[in-house]
């Protein structure tokens, strides 16, 4: 990237990016998937899977951006203008066998029909996104914004689609605009330090992962109609003495999704952003000792607050929890070619159980849950060579 500033009132930044990576997932040869009992002792029904899937995927994005100082109202006013050119290349290929079969002691037919594809798609997808933002400078240390900003979401393919004509049409890409009021100032000998914003934030295509009826795990991502997001964040923190920080933070969202209809059904159903608490918070203490000749202590503890999520689907809701973590080191400690570091930590210390996950597709139940990680312990060690 390039970056410089023309005459202390032109900044500017600019650059290219580049990204590549390919996965494989190899579930091959045919294997025992599950097995039910829906008629006792005189049959089992078993479904049987295989599949392989390998993705390649490469991004390449050329980006901008120039913040203008004008020379009036004594140069407190900033303008910023940026611009990003994306483009996204996508190719999966997928190869499935699935059977479900029914055991009757010493024969076994086929219970449904098998399902048998092999596909190899690929797409490409670009856009071009750009930001605006206008600051001015209330003081010397306070600062207020708006921001206008576009982004977008690549298009792609669904490697868990056990479908072939699914899997290959893919879906498209999802757009944003988001818009944004902000403050921040710092205060008492910059020992002080607030900022806050509300938020407004549309979804164009967004994108929408669908249950595929009578599968364990299949799924279709679909482009849905807009959906909208707003809410306001808070941050303080404070250095009330030499050594001791204090932060808090607070998150309100208002999430929005029009119900929609089902692509496979037709069945009306509720949608939720999956991942968008209402409420979210975080206490944080941190307090470093005066240095000793054997290093430098520092003491850390930390309460995590997040709220109900999916909190109207009956199956895959997930209650709200709060969790408590602390960290002690010992750094700076002298060593040949530099420095020794060393802490405990424990995370989850009141040992919360709290619904990591849900799921709502399994045959054996309508609700199964992966939990958080329990009360944890652990003790580091590492070197920084200087």
């Amino acid at each position: 990237q390039l970056l410089g500033n023309i005459n202390n009132s032109l900044h500017y930044l600019a650059g290219l990016y580049y990204f590549w990576e390919q996965g494989k997932e190899n579930a091959q040869p045919l294997h025992h998937v599950f097995d039910v009992y829906p008629f006792g002792a005189n049959g089992t029904i078993y479904n049987l899977g295989s599949e392989y899937n390998e993705i390649e995927n490469d991004a390449l994005a050329l980006f901008a951006q120039f913040t203008w100082t004008p020379n009036i109202l004594d140069r407190r006013w900033h303008l910023t203008l940026g611009g990003r050119y994306s483009r996204d290349s996508r190719e999966a290929r997928r190869e499935v066998t699935d059977s479900t079969v029914l055991a009757l002691g010493t024969s076994v037919v086929n219970f449904l029909p098998p399902t048998e594809f092999s596909a190899n798609p690929d797409q490409d997808f670009d856009d071009t996104s750009f930001t605006f933002i206008s600051e001015y400078d209330l003081a010397q240390h306070l600062n207020i914004y708006l921001k206008y900003a576009t982004a977008y979401k690549s298009g792609g393919f669904n490697i868990r689609d056990p479908d072939e004509e699914g899997f290959s049409n893919g879906f498209k890409e999802e757009k944003l605009n988001a818009t944004e009021l902000g403050f921040k100032g710092e205060a008492l000998d910059r020992r002080l330090r607030l900022s806050s914003a509300i938020f407004y934030q549309q979804f164009d295509d967004y994108l929408y992962n669908f249950k595929i009826p009578d599968t364990i795990s299949g799924t279709r991502v679909f482009n849905i109609d807009n959906g909208e997001m707003s809410g306001v964040e808070l941050e303080l923190m404070a250095l009330p003495t030499n050594g001791l920080l204090l932060q808090a933070s607070y998150a309100y969202i208002d999430s929005q999704l029009d119900d929609v209809e089902h692509p496979l059904t037709g069945e009306v159903e509720s949608a939720d952003f999956d991942n968008a608490p209402r409420h979210t918070y975080s206490l944080i203490v941190d307090y470093t000792f005066a240095p000793t000749s054997f290093g430098i202590v520092n003491a850390n503890a930390s309460y995590n607050y997040v709220g109900k999520r999916n909190e109207n689907h009956e199956f895959i809701y997930r209650d709200a929890y709060n969790l408590i973590n602390a960290r002690i080191a010992l750094t700076e400690i002298s060593g040949t070619g530099g420095q020794w570091e060393v802490a405990v930590w424990g995370k989850n210390l009141a040992d919360t159980n709290y619904e990591a996950f849900a799921l709502d597709n399994l045959p054996q139940a309508s609700r199964a849950v992966i939990w958080g990680d329990g009360r944890s312990y652990g003790l580091d060690v590492s070197y920084h060579y200087n």
